[in-house]
């Protein structure tokens, strides 16, 4: 059974209706007119509460108008495309970016078993919307995508660049302290590194994904 999730803020609550999905309830404060025309002809009702009590019922400090919750979207069946895996990614600011760039390149997003909620209130809200205009799946196990994707493990310097491989592509990001596993590396195709010319030790992983998303689509 699909849960339920929170859409904060006019630019979630836009983009969830514009997809499709059905509210359970929409908070809204009184000089919020957007939204209840936006309701009004979606045939939704709303209930007007004080900004004390929209932020109650938020999960961000400052939320703006309206807080709102909506059935989750059935998760999209994988398929054949440009795909970034994300392998253990921890932090839901990093994951929300990385959905925002894959939806802007075209790619889909896949999780890990052991990754963040990708549609969880912080994620969504670094998505800013980008959730509704991807493929969204789940991954249980990385060798299975060697049937239907070129996997390329992203690692940090001074790893060497593989040539390049045919796609669709699925990248691996993992976690942003500790990377990817030996093991997950072992079951990839290749390996992408991003040059760098300083002396950082490696970039952050939405960053490092949005970089090597660029690169493997030239």
């Amino acid at each position: 059974m699909r849960g339920l999730i929170l859409l904060e803020g006019p630019n979630l609550f836009s983009a969830a209706a514009s997809a499709g999905l059905r509210f359970e309830t929409i908070l809204a404060t009184e000089d919020d007119f957007d939204t209840h025309q936006r309701a009004g002809r979606l045939g939704q009702r709303v209930t007007l509460v004080s900004d004390r009590v929209l932020s109650a019922a938020a999960d961000a400090d400052h939320p703006r108008s309206p807080v709102a919750s909506a059935v989750a979207p059935e998760e999209s069946v994988p398929r054949p495309a440009n795909t970034v895996i994300l392998v253990g990614l921890s932090d839901p600011g990093n994951a929300g970016t990385i959905i925002r760039t894959a939806a802007a390149f075209g790619w889909d997003v896949a999780r890990t078993p052991n990754t963040v909620d990708l549609w969880g209130p912080k994620t969504l809200r670094a998505g800013a919307g980008a959730h509704f205009s991807t493929g969204i799946w789940s991954v249980p196990d990385i060798a299975t995508l060697g049937d239907t994707h070129t996997v390329i493990a992203t690692l940090p310097r001074p790893h060497v660049v593989s040539p390049p491989m045919p796609g669709p592509y699925a990248l691996l990001v993992g976690n942003e302290a500790h990377g990817l596993d030996t093991e997950v590396v072992t079951e990839a195709h290749a390996v992408l590194s991003i040059p760098m010319a300083g002396d950082a030790e490696s970039l952050n992983a939405a960053v490092a994904a949005g970089v090597a998303m660029y690169i493997l689509d030239q």
